[in-house]
């Protein structure tokens, strides 16, 4: 604090051409700035070091730069009051909103409804009937949209979250915005699968035509339909069948069934998140088998966004079911994890009618009022179950639950362990570890039966609050998975054709959509929320936003606590979290499982953000759709040179202009980008065709540090791997720093913007080594592994640098290249060569282009490239070992390899954080990452069976010693 006052004196009487000791104090006036950037140093009462821009510049060697600015003159620019007196407590947003409560799943569920004369409430847990439902009929639909969906649809794509933000539906919002919790709870009140909201959405079919049979072929294929009971990822209950049916005969497109399923389950059994999971199948007989054909599948939540149990006919738009290998196939064909929004283009429905197990006039509702003290931490009283006292757990079981509590987030309980669990659960609540434990013990809870139910909601009401954060992320994204894989996978039996009983398996088949993840019950989730709200500050909530916007995707209801606090949080720091949430939202629009809910919740956020933010938003749009029409453009013109001659005389134009300058940069919302500098533009080689687009710096103080800003715009490429990468490594250098080991990472920014559309930041003052080593080799005429290091003696070293500038390079280079092969050889990134791999000026190497992850190895002509677990040549050890002869023999190379060590150690104790984050990415459909057998490598490469840190770090010096001996190797691949 003393040091920014001491700054803004000093630089005041500098100004002012005063030099005495004794002159009136201006720090109140003022306020200090990061040259070149819209930041601001607002607390004066903090230190300066306390500021994460300084810790960076610190961390790097560099010298922060800092201007003083009038706080008046930011206050206007902020549109906010100056006081006639100052100092001033400067608010940390734009939009200022009021402090917003977070709400409790308790609050979200609401009071009973009011009862019309004669109607009664049921309590579920008094109901003792066994559940069943009817299964009516299934129909192909051939009609276009109604114009009143497509009415409804064209009101929606208005609203200025939607599409390209118009002008008319901006300036309605900034003529009458509306306030924060009003605009959150008003347009969030729907639940995820209504079916007349999520028709609004009409979306053109990608999928093959006739996945079911024609009318002639219908005719000889039997169709049934398999129903089940699911919590999360595991079945409440045996799935039931009905019958076969065949097409009526004169239509060809109805299915007619009208059959009861009855399920050997109680409806006071039923826990609040059974969802009713369905898909519809083709069989067909063969000699000596029956095969089953999915053809579309649907889930939906069993009680409504109130508690109530959902009673009467519903008519289910089903998903259409995608074709996989046969390594994929499941058993009973039932999508467990699947969404249950609604598909907003089907081409079957499904109608099924739920038994009212009270009389006509009584609503049925679970009592989840009784549970307000689990939320808010207050213990329950004793249960009335018959269930045994716990006992005391023996050391055994101690020493076994230590060890099972201690595994990584992929292990997959046995009933062995399910039991101990139990049995030690009031261990697990308050002697050992209560927050490493819950995440185990949720799995053990036999959720189809009540006595244990109440149980587990009474251990978990007095459990230790706040939980910390990793552990509420394992509850919200990762808690089951590897249990629902199993469950899955498990066979009942064949009887094909019998009402009650279980079909066969078929083969070869993947349900599409997004998946659920993490525990399925409210209150545990809520809980794992307030967790969330305690412990993480805006800068770690920004790193794990990708991954919380993809759970929010596989949320029961529209409304529920995570998207509140997310809500919450960009509301309170839109610069922050909101724009960024923005983008993630809006990238993902394309996804017809993600429409509704995103579109909402993007309504939401542009309602609340306030009229100056929201002009900010829609200046970032318009120029994305201005470069998005650029690039469409120029890959339709042949020549390299023609393409390149064309786009700069684009950016002449007025319009365009217009649209790409001024703004800020959707990268980092504290960036201004100028005027374009259409000279410095162009079209890059490679197949994408990305625009190198190039702005002034309008900053007073650009001139003396960086007159440039520089952005890659990419067209037909899924940038979100790339994002999740460079997330995983920025979270893998917060690791190692918080551990005492910088390894001077150099980690860009990327946002995906859109579909297969993107912005890249370039890193200034860099290149790759194919340009250093084609440098290198035009003036040497040959090619060896000294080309880099001579290109660091020229350099840095004398005469041109010193040999302290050398020294600091070659140490740079060391520490990141121990980084990156550390965190390349974790998370399997593959297609690695000397095009995709940096150095800048500093010495700090990086890699770029993350198109490969998780060992996909990319081939040419049928040929794995890569026969390397990381990529260690021969160039990066000369630079290491400092251009010695036998550079793997020298001293460096072996501090080198003992930093690696230090590194792949540090991992490996965080190993449940970064599996956690890759799980929680299921939903998203990334191509490399739809399973969870995808993350079988990270699990490997980290080691987790090993027990003994001794032997993963065997593992990991085999395969160390494996990439540098394979070094000639990698070199050939290069070239």
């Amino acid at each position: 604090a003393d040091t920014i006052k001491a700054i803004i004196a000093k630089q005041t009487r500098l100004v002012q051409g005063r030099v005495g000791l004794h002159e009136i104090d201006p720090a109140p006036q003022y306020i200090l700035k990061v040259c070149c950037s819209q930041e601001y140093l607002f607390e004066r009462k903090s230190a300066l070091v306390h500021y994460t821009y300084v810790q960076n510049c610190l961390q790097r060697g560099d010298i922060p730069r800092l201007t003083p600015v009038l706080l008046k003159d930011v206050l206007e620019c902020l549109c906010l009051p100056v006081p006639d007196s100052l100092p001033v407590e400067v608010p940390s947003t734009i939009a200022d909103p009021s402090p917003l409560p977070l709400p409790s799943v308790i609050d979200l569920y609401g009071p009973e409804e009011k009862l019309e004369k004669g109607e009664t409430c049921i309590d579920l847990w008094d109901l003792k009937d066994f559940f069943s439902l009817t299964v009516r009929s299934a129909q192909k639909l051939t009609q276009a949209p109604s114009a009143d969906q497509l009415d409804a649809s064209s009101l929606l794509a208005g609203s200025p979250s939607f599409g390209d933000l118009s002008t008319s539906s901006l300036d309605a919002t900034i003529a009458s915005p509306v306030g924060n919790e009003t605009s959150i709870n008003s347009t969030l009140s729907a639940p995820a699968s209504t079916g007349s909201f999520s028709s609004m959405l009409p979306m053109s079919t990608t999928a093959a035509s006739g996945m079911l049979p024609d009318a002639g072929s219908v005719s000889v294929s039997k169709y049934m339909v398999r129903v089940g009971l699911a919590h999360g990822g595991q079945l409440l209950a045996k799935y039931q069948n009905t019958l076969g049916a065949m097409t009526g005969s004169g239509s060809g497109a109805t299915l007619q069934w009208n059959q009861s399923l009855n399920f050997r389950l109680i409806y006071s059994n039923l826990p609040l998140a059974t969802r009713v999971c369905v898909v519809l199948l083709q069989v067909k007989r063969r000699p000596g088998r029956i095969m089953e054909f999915p053809v579309g599948w649907a889930n939906m939540n069993l009680f409504d966004e109130r508690g109530y149990l959902v009673t009467g006919k519903r008519t289910l738009p089903l998903w259409r079911s995608s074709f996989t290998s046969p390594e994929t196939e499941t058993a009973h064909q039932l999508n467990l994890t699947g969404t249950v929004a609604e598909n907003p283009d089907p081409e079957f429905t499904l109608v099924l009618d739920f038994c009212h197990p009270g009389s006509q006039k009584s609503h049925i509702r679970f009592p989840i009022s009784r549970f307000t003290s689990v939320v808010h931490g207050n213990a329950l009283q004793a249960s009335n179950s018959s269930l045994p006292p716990t006992q005391t757990a023996s050391d055994v079981d101690l020493r076994n639950l230590q060890d099972l509590i201690h595994r990584d987030p992929f292990y997959e309980l046995s009933e062995q362990d399910k039991a101990l669990l139990w049995r030690t659960r009031d261990s697990c609540c308050r002697t050992l570890f209560p927050a490493e434990s819950l995440p185990w013990l949720v799995q053990a809870v036999s959720w189809e039966r009540l006595e244990l139910v109440e149980e587990f909601y009474r251990l978990l009401a007095s459990w230790p609050r706040p939980l910390p954060v990793e552990t509420c992320l394992q509850l919200l994204g990762v808690a089951g998975l590897a249990g629902s894989v199993t469950a899955a996978e498990d066979t009942f039996g064949v009887a094909e054709g019998t009402a009650g009983t279980t079909g066969g398996s078929s083969g070869g088949y993947v349900m599409a959509g997004g998946r659920t993840t993490g525990v399925a019950d409210p209150l545990v989730r809520d809980i794992a929320v307030q967790g969330l709200q305690a412990g993480l500050s805006n800068m770690e909530l920004a790193d794990y936003l990708l991954q919380l916007v993809q759970v929010v995707r596989t949320e029961a209801f529209l409304i529920n606590p995570l998207t509140c606090f997310l809500l919450k949080r960009a509301l309170e720091c839109p610069t922050q979290i909101g724009i960024r949430l923005c983008w993630h939202l809006r990238s993902q629009l394309d996804n017809a499982d993600a429409r509704l809910r995103f579109s909402l919740i993007l309504d939401a956020l542009c309602r609340g953000f306030g009229p100056q933010l929201l002009l900010f938003i829609h200046e970032q749009v318009n120029a994305l759709h201005r470069l998005t029409g650029l690039a469409i453009s120029v890959k339709r013109l042949a020549e390299e040179e023609e393409q390149r001659t064309w786009f700069k005389s684009q950016l002449l134009r007025s319009d365009v202009r217009h649209d790409l300058g001024d703004i800020l940069s959707p990268l980092r919302f504290s960036i201004k980008l100028g005027p374009v500098v259409e000279q410095q533009c162009t079209v890059k080689r490679s197949k994408k065709r990305p625009l190198w687009i190039v702005w002034a710096n309008p900053d007073n103080l650009g001139i003396h540090h960086h007159k440039l800003h520089q952005l890659l715009f990419k067209h037909g490429d899924d940038l979100r791997q790339d994002m999740l990468t460079l997330q995983l490594l920025r979270v893998m250098d917060h690791i190692w720093k918080e551990e005492g080991l910088n390894l001077d990472l150099t980690i860009y920014d990327c946002l995906s913007t859109g579909e297969d559309t993107g912005l890249i930041e370039v890193v200034r003052h860099s290149q790759t080594i194919m340009s250093i080593q084609g440098q290198r080799v035009r003036s040497a005429m040959q090619i060896d592994s000294s080309q880099l290091h001579k290109w660091f003696l020229q350099k840095k070293a004398p005469p041109l640098g010193s040999d302290t500038a050398y020294e600091e390079a070659i140490r740079r280079f060391t520490n990141s290249c121990a980084g990156y092969c550390v965190a390349t050889f974790v998370l399997g990134i593959r297609d690695r060569h000397n095009d995709n791999i940096m150095v800048d000026d500093s010495g700090r190497l990086f890699h770029i282009d993350f198109g490969h992850i998780l060992n996909n190895k990319k081939k040419k002509f049928g040929i794995t490239r890569e026969r390397v677990p990381f990529v260690l040549t021969s160039d990066f050890a000369c630079v290491i070992a400092r251009g010695e002869e036998k550079p793997y023999r020298s001293k460096e190379f072996i501090e080198f390899t003992r930093l690696c060590e230090d590194a792949y150690r540090i991992l490996r104790r965080h190993s449940n954080l970064l599996l956690t984050l890759l799980a929680m990415m299921l939903p998203s459909g990334l191509p490399e990452l739809t399973c969870v057998g995808d993350l079988e490598y990270v699990r490997k490469t980290l080691a987790v069976e090993q027990t003994d840190e001794e032997d993963a770090l065997n593992y990991f010096n085999a395969k160390f010693n494996e990439a540098y001996n394979g070094a000639w190797t990698t070199k050939i691949d290069w070239f």
